[in-house]
């Protein structure tokens, strides 16, 4: 590239590259004068002779999109930007992402506000603070990863798709190289994590219908290579009619989400994002878990919290914002911590949600005089990453029968049994 198109393109861009194949002398120039440039000259040519390379000088450098189709760079209208702070956009277009994949609900939240980003801060100090989020899925065989990565690679404007040292198709953790000695061909494996043995809660009780629509999806997907259509999943035990995105629309709601202004974290709710943060921690040292809860945690939660208000096309970030980011945490955390004594009872079998809040409760209203605050409530749930609905329907079940009973407000409750 010389000229007007130097640096017209950069390592992840697919270009229509316009030019002429000229010839290139092997051991050509860069020698000088000097006896070294001789001898070097020599060797070049001793071992290349007067053979020629080629190679393309381009006349024009075209930008073309991971599709066929060039991505739209329109600006946004007002009707795209108020799509996006519809409160249900964030579910759906979770949902959208590999649609053809059954469940990962959390995980595909979590690649969405990766596809978006957080918020990059270059103070005048010279400091940069990256707001890219990194994701590592980690998984027994045939779970979908490398379908999602795949998927995030087409919808993505700019990816680069790549494996370990070699290209086998295996993954990381192994690489076909060639030994010096013998020459002949070997796969070095890297040692991997062992496989779980305790089997996950939904595979020892099952519930008869999670089954059947989990087994009619893997069964649509086989036999049509494709995703259940909206009337087609409608019709399924316990699923909700909703319009799933293209990929060209979800790379469009995408690309004008990371368009919005950069939201700002309010000065009220630094208070709670530290208070949130040193609960996570004190939770940490008590638990034992295999995860390390550091600094680095809470960057994670804020760069999460940013990109989900962005994805609101919010200027502020809110505190539900930080819940969700918390919640895919402790999502994250939970599903390496399968041995965390936490979340098991005394015969190893797991805890639901609603024994574990029930079990915070508790604790909370044990330090006093039998009553919390709601609000105490919510906040340490929070933490934990479970949402305002899980905590009302614990607390509505366990007042009916009449473990606790709250005042008229609503704000405080009392353990009666």
């Amino acid at each position: 590239l010389r000229g007007e198109n130097t640096r017209s393109a950069v390592p992840g861009d697919h270009v229509l590259v316009t030019g002429v194949f000229l010839p290139s002398l092997k051991g050509a120039g860069f020698s000088g004068g000097s006896q070294g440039g001789r001898a070097a000259m020599a060797v070049n040519s001793a071992s290349g002779g007067l053979l020629a390379e080629t190679f393309l000088e381009a006349h024009s450098v075209q930008l073309l999109s991971k599709t066929d189709d060039l991505t739209e760079t329109s600006e946004p209208t007002e009707d795209e930007v108020e799509r996006l702070r519809d409160p249900e956009m964030y579910s759906l277009m979770a949902q959208s992402l590999a649609p053809e994949i059954y469940g990962h609900e959390d995980v595909k939240k979590a690649l969405l506000l990766l596809l978006v980003g957080g918020v990059e801060l270059a103070p005048k100090s010279g400091l940069r603070i990256r707001g890219n989020i990194n994701i590592c899925l980690m998984g027994d065989p045939g779970v979908a990863k490398s379908q999602l990565l795949g998927f995030v690679d087409r919808l993505s404007t700019r990816s680069q798709y790549t494996t370990g040292r070699g290209s086998s198709g295996v993954g990381l953790t192994a690489s076909v190289m060639k030994d010096p000695l013998t020459v002949f061909w070997f796969a070095p494996c890297v040692k991997t994590t062992p496989p779980r043995t305790n089997t996950p809660y939904f595979l020892c009780s099952p519930p008869s219908e999670h089954d059947l629509r989990l087994a009619q999806h893997i069964t649509h997907v086989h036999m049509h290579g494709a995703a259940p259509t909206t009337t087609e999943a409608s019709s399924l035990p316990g699923a909700e009619q909703q319009n799933l995105f293209s990929l060209v629309e979800l790379r469009r709601l995408i690309q004008i989400a990371k368009s919005q202004p950069a939201p700002a974290v309010p000065a009220h709710l630094a208070d709670y994002l530290v208070g949130a943060y040193v609960e996570m921690r004190k939770e940490a040292r008590v638990n034992k878990e295999m995860t390390y809860t550091s600094a680095r945690t809470l960057l994670a939660i804020m760069r999460l919290s940013t990109a989900r208000a962005r994805l609101r096309a919010a200027t502020e970030v809110t505190k539900s914002d930080i819940d969700e980011a918390m919640r895919l945490m402790e999502a994250s955390r939970a599903s390496i911590n399968a041995t965390t004594a936490g979340d098991f009872d005394r015969v190893g079998r797991p805890q639901s949600y609603k024994d574990i809040i029930y079990h915070i409760v508790r604790e909370l209203t044990g330090a006093g005089d039998g009553t919390a605050r709601l609000a105490d409530v919510m906040e340490r749930c929070a933490a934990r990453g479970y949402t305002p609905a899980q905590v009302n329907e614990v607390v509505d079940a366990y007042e009916n029968l009449n473990v606790w009973q709250t005042n008229v407000g609503r704000t405080r409750l009392t353990v009666v049994a």
